[in-house]
């Protein structure tokens, strides 16, 4: 039964959500923050999604996720306000060309989240994800950024001279949430990573889009920015600045907030696709 009611969801997620009560769906909307955290980074908090709406019980979730953390600011993007951000902050830059030629929205998120956090500075975490505690309990007073780590065994091993600066240097950095200071240097050498890559991914076909977008704009080029950063770090305030929050911010990161696949009524989702080119 269980499996049953599993398979309704993913190929029916609106006929699902609207037997259980989720509709009307609810209209997502910004929120104002009071400040005062700790660190260097802005006491804003990015989310997006393809529309500016949610199942009811994913809206109250997040609602509960925002209340936890009155420091911060919420700023939300639809898909529309995404692209006019890249439009106005990156116009000429070569980033702008590839995030409008991915062909998937998670892999144009990806990229958006990095040229925004590098732009202003702040917090992103996905709109189905978040933290039990919040986040201000995390941050010290030198935290410049904000990252935490995933269970899954990253395939790369760092440098030599950046394993001892990590706390769990055998995993992936999560890219679902986490926190960087304006202009960043993790951030800048992100997107340098991202236009230096393009031509490898450009055109070709993947059996599995999801794994080559996880590889190309995800968590592996993100942990493997990182390391670049460390490797060749000259500041001691780059290391000095990293708050490491563990395994999925030690196991209290919120991986699926309740019923938040109704969102997936909007726009369906790409874990099994096959067989696609992911940027051209």
């Amino acid at each position: 039964m269980r499996k049953l009611k599993q398979q309704i969801i993913d190929r029916y997620p609106e006929f699902a959500g609207r037997v259980i009560g989720e509709y009307p769906l609810k209209h997502i909307a910004s929120s104002a923050g009071s400040g005062g955290i700790k660190g260097h980074i802005p006491p804003v908090l990015y989310q997006t999604w393809e529309t500016n709406k949610l199942g009811k019980t994913h809206f109250e979730a997040r609602e509960r996720f925002i209340a936890l953390n009155p420091e911060l600011e919420f700023r939300f993007f639809d898909a529309l306000t995404r692209d006019q951000y890249m439009e106005e902050h990156y116009p000429g830059h070569p980033i702008l060309n590839i995030y409008k030629r991915g062909r998937f929205g998670p892999l144009r998120v990806d990229i958006w989240r990095y040229c925004l956090l590098a732009k202003e500075g702040g917090f992103y975490f996905d709109i189905n994800k978040g933290i039990e505690i919040p986040i201000a309990q995390l941050l010290n007073d030198e935290t410049s950024a904000f990252i935490s780590y995933e269970s899954t065994i990253s395939h790369m091993c760092p440098p030599l001279n950046v394993i001892p600066k990590l706390q769990h240097p055998h995993n992936l950095v999560v890219n679902w949430g986490f926190g960087f200071a304006k202009n960043h240097p993790f951030m800048v050498r992100m997107i340098q990573n991202l236009c230096d890559y393009y031509p490898f991914f450009s055109g070709k076909l993947f059996e599995q889009p999801k794994n080559a977008i996880v590889k190309f704009t995800g968590p592996i080029m993100l942990t493997r920015s990182i390391h670049d950063v460390l490797a060749s770090a000259v500041d001691p305030a780059i290391e000095k600045g990293m708050t490491q929050c563990g395994i999925d911010f030690n196991r209290l990161g919120i991986a699926n907030m309740p019923r938040s696949w109704t969102r997936y009524a909007q726009a369906a989702a790409y874990a099994k696709i096959k067989n696609q080119v992911i940027v051209d």
